[in-house]
């Protein structure tokens, strides 16, 4: 139940950050009159007719900024994390460890029996 949930819960979070523009644009729809009286940028100037759009394109305008820190953020610490990795080096084993002088063991042992190699028997009935 709980990792359904967190599933979930994973996969609209991860929907939000790709839906901020309808988001904007929903408020913008929602709030067009209070946007266009006190909000908007060209108020002074009715005959350009921007009704408010100039403050939905600053405000898309400024989410896309926010997003483009936010992934070049995330590309540098990944792009460190990466070279972090390639700069750490593991030895499985020491080859100058081995010794030259060494003496093979033969510790192998084994017992030859026919027994285990021969055909079932028959019966006749």
């Amino acid at each position: 139940m709980i990792k359904k949930v967190s599933c979930i819960l994973l996969i609209l979070l991860i929907s939000l950050s790709s839906f901020t523009r309808l988001f904007y644009f929903a408020g913008y729809e929602l709030n067009k009159d209070y946007i266009a009286k006190n909000l908007c940028i060209n108020k002074d100037k009715p005959e350009m007719q921007c009704n408010g759009k100039c403050f939905l394109t600053r405000k898309i305008a400024e989410a896309e900024k926010q997003q483009q820190s936010q992934e070049r953020k995330t590309q540098k610490d990944l792009t460190q994390q990466i070279m972090l990795i390639t700069t750490f080096h593991i030895k499985f084993f020491n080859l100058n460890s081995v010794t030259e002088n060494s003496v093979y063991q033969n510790n192998y042992s084994y017992i030859k029996s026919s027994s285990f190699y021969h055909p079932p028997p028959t019966f006749d009935s």
